[in-house]
Parts: structure tokens; sequence; C-alpha cells
């Protein structure tokens, strides 16, 4: 993942984050706030038994046992 930042006011000055994979692969720009990032990866890119928490019923896939 790769951090941007955008110049403006208000919404658009927080930090944005990008998916390389989709990027280098496809040449897809998936940009949007980490957490966001951060589940598409999971569901686009790990396979359940690669997730370090995955449950198969629900397909749910986490990387801490907190989310």
């Amino acid at each position: 993942m790769e951090e941007q930042t955008k110049s403006g006011h208000g919404w658009n000055d927080r930090k944005r984050y990008q998916c390389l994979r989709c990027y280098h692969v496809t040449g897809e720009e998936r940009v949007g706030p980490r957490y966001r990032i951060m589940d598409h990866f999971l569901h686009q890119h790990l396979s359940l038994d690669q997730a370090p928490f995955h449950c198969k019923l629900y397909l749910f896939r986490c990387f801490q046992l907190e989310d």
C-alpha cells in the first residue's frame, strides 16, 4: 500500500492509500482510506486460508481477532 495525500480543505485532506497489487497487475487505481483498502485487500487478494483469522461459513477475513 502506498500513502497519498490530496491538497485542499476538509474531507480531501485525509490520507489516502492505494492498492499497489491492483495497480501493478491490472493497471487499476484503487484509492481510498486505509480501512477500505485493507478490506479490499483481504477480500480480493487473499484466500481464506491465507488470512490469519477467517470464518468459512460467512467468508469473513481479518488480521486481528478483535476485528
